[in-house]
């Protein structure tokens, strides 16, 4: 029955609808998320973005033509900084950041070279050879750039897609693979180098890997073993970045996993899905006491594992370091405590097994979202053009490079109504995800009438928003209804940091040559006070720092004081009137006030006071990028 206007209970009723729009209209949010917020002119955007994507500062040209052409260039002139090693390292930087398969430069067990890459094999053998007659120790150079290159392979295809002005959708498609020189000789891959640099990386293809079965047999001795024969080189089915030997070992597998952290990281990535969030995990003990096979039968299991399970099962010709099919005689990649149980458990109840299978006949059929891959022995393939072509992935293009330009996470939706500021957040959220899924549509379709899934349409787009730009508030209430972060406030990486201060200065903190790694190169940005300073090593350390902390703000002191000292020798070699800071100083000038009024700082040159900010200085320690 309905409450009469004038009883207690619409009284009461009234009164907490009131209290609710209090809560929904206190934050001040009209329904114009950027009202108050005003935006970086054309000529800071500029600068911000080559710091960003190329590591140094505008060109006197380059400034030019956003100073006479306004926002009208400012598209053209942000796109032509994506070119050279600095945009190069933006990318592999930034694709590192979410796929993280760095961690694996060093080596991994899908790639050592033993009965599987039988070009290596025979190379290593006769180094040992040769190292033994004349007593020499053996050079392993060429196993580290071997290494490099394997471990490389993933993020390098990202990079190359985008400054080729690839189809983006090749990320996942792709029917090649990334090398370096000696991946390229080991894999017999059929590119062209000019040099030994393991850092340079071009398109070739994997025919250098085999298959275990009964043509393959090898000769061991005091200096290893040697491949003597073996079946044909496989005809690897690559399938973009996700069939690379790091992504495969970088989300390793086991005999109860079965390929679903695969399939997880898979649909984080490329479709913006996290899986583990998609559901809420029941507690209910009747439901965690089911041993039934309960991701396949089991209803507080099934609602994830119908969507995540077939997707795992594309994975199926991959062991659980990622070996292609690493079972004997190349038939498949399935555990022998699978199709043999009773061999480890002799309780254990038959195996579903049969001869031939290359899937666990206990979980789902392989596929995708209700599709089925048609032939197991390319599923992955198939499973990239399917997913590419769904129109999640375009909008998680968008997501993938976000944290790179922005400096903080994509936002999620909040869970719950009682938080105390969930108006707030709901509506920075529906904010940004309405532009982000705007702007994947537009990916998909060709922004502003450019190619569909141009990579460097997207990230200018992205550098070209709002959500790029925005500077600083104007209205009192703004700072309360904002919780995204402005765009301006960013966190300089370590990697992006040692770029910049090296192209205002000439060179980087504290460098030696380093032979063997990845760059040839120790520095202290670069390697020693890396993960002090907020980086990440793409191991246990996976999420970069976003605020400066008192260890961070110990190590930009120490990166200014000594970098300073070269930087004031460096400018007093100059001719005076050429000098960036101490035009009219000399060696003979005292700190007193007379001096003091020889220092104009006002009369420096306009490029340094932007660079140095004067009052924040070179310092590793500035916050913004300013």
């Amino acid at each position: 029955m309905a409450a009469a206007s004038d009883s207690q209970e619409f009284s009461g009723l009234s009164a907490f609808i009131d209290l609710l729009g209090e809560q929904i209209d206190g934050s001040g949010y009209s329904g114009q998320y950027w009202e108050g917020v005003a935006f970086a002119t054309p000529i800071k955007t500029l600068r911000r973005a080559s710091i960003l994507l190329r590591g140094d500062l505008p060109t006197a040209a380059e400034k030019s033509a956003i100073t006479s052409g306004g926002e009208a260039e400012l598209r053209s002139t942000i796109r032509g900084l994506m070119a050279g090693d600095g945009f190069h390292e933006f990318l592999t930087r930034g694709a590192n950041d979410r796929i993280l398969t760095d961690k694996l430069i060093g080596g991994f067990e899908a790639v050592d070279i033993g009965p599987r890459f039988p070009i290596a094999n025979v190379r290593r053998y006769e180094a040992n050879v040769a190292a033994d007659g004349e007593g020499e120790p053996r050079d392993d150079t060429w196993i580290r750039h071997w290494e490099m290159g394997m471990g490389g392979g993933p993020v390098e295809l990202i990079a190359y897609v985008i400054e080729e002005e690839r189809n983006y959708q090749e990320v996942v498609t792709a029917d090649y693979l990334m090398v370096n020189y000696m991946t390229n000789q080991l894999l017999n891959g059929g590119a062209s180098f000019d040099d030994e640099d393991p850092a340079v990386f071009k398109p070739g293809q994997n025919n250098g890997q085999i298959i275990k079965d009964e043509e393959f047999s090898e000769e061991c001795s005091e200096f290893g073993c040697i491949i003597r024969s073996h079946s044909p080189f496989i005809d690897y089915p690559q399938a973009g970045v996700l069939n690379t030997h790091a992504f495969l070992a970088r989300y390793p597998s086991t005999e109860t996993n079965r390929n679903r952290a695969r399939a997880r990281w898979t649909y984080l990535h490329f479709l913006g899905v996290d899986i583990e969030k998609s559901a809420e995990r029941t507690t209910d003990p009747d439901a965690l006491a089911d041993t039934n096979n309960p991701t396949l039968n089991n209803p507080a299991c099934t609602s994830c594992h119908a969507l995540h399970d077939p997707v795992a099962g594309t994975f199926q010709n991959y062991g659980n370091q990622g070996i292609y099919r690493d079972q004997y005689g190349g038939l498949d990649a399935l555990p022998d405590t699978y199709k043999h149980p009773q061999n480890y458990d002799e309780n254990a109840d038959p195996s579903e097994y049969l001869y031939g299978d290359t899937w666990f006949r206990d979980m789902r059929t392989p596929g995708f979202e209700g599709q089925l891959a048609p032939d197991p022995s390319n599923s992955l393939q198939w499973l990239g053009s399917v997913m590419s072509a769904d129109a999640r992935f375009a909008t998680a293009a968008v997501k993938f490079w976000w944290p790179s330009l922005m400096g903080a996470q994509v936002l999620e939706a909040p869970a719950s109504v009682n938080d105390k500021d969930f108006s707030v957040r709901l509506a920075a959220f529906e904010a940004q995800n309405d532009f982000i899924e705007s702007l994947g549509e537009q990916f998909a379709a060709g922004i502003e009438g450019g190619a569909p899934y141009n990579g460097k349409d997207l990230i200018t787009a992205m550098i070209s928003s709002n959500w790029f730009r925005a500077d600083r508030v104007e209205t009192p209430d703004v700072s309360d209804r904002l919780v995204a972060e402005l765009g301006t406030g960013r966190l300089l990486t370590p990697e992006e940091l040692e770029r910049k201060s090296q192209s205002l200065l000439g060179w980087k903190w504290n460098t030696s040559e380093y032979p063997g790694s990845f760059d040839n190169e120790y520095s202290h940005l670069g390697d020693v006070y890396n993960i002090y300073y907020g980086g990440i090593d793409s191991n246990g350390i996976v999420d970069r720092s976003s605020a400066l902390t008192a260890l961070m703000a110990n190590v930009a002191e120490k990166h200014a004081l000594e970098m300073a000292c070269g930087a004031v020798m460096v400018d007093f070699e100059r001719p005076d009137g050429e000098r960036l800071l101490f035009n009219g100083i000399s060696a003979s000038t005292t700190p007193g006030l007379e001096a003091r009024g020889e220092f104009d700082v006002e009369a420096a040159s306009a490029e340094t006071a932007e660079t140095y900010s004067i009052s924040g200085n070179i310092t590793a320690g500035e916050k913004t990028i300013t």
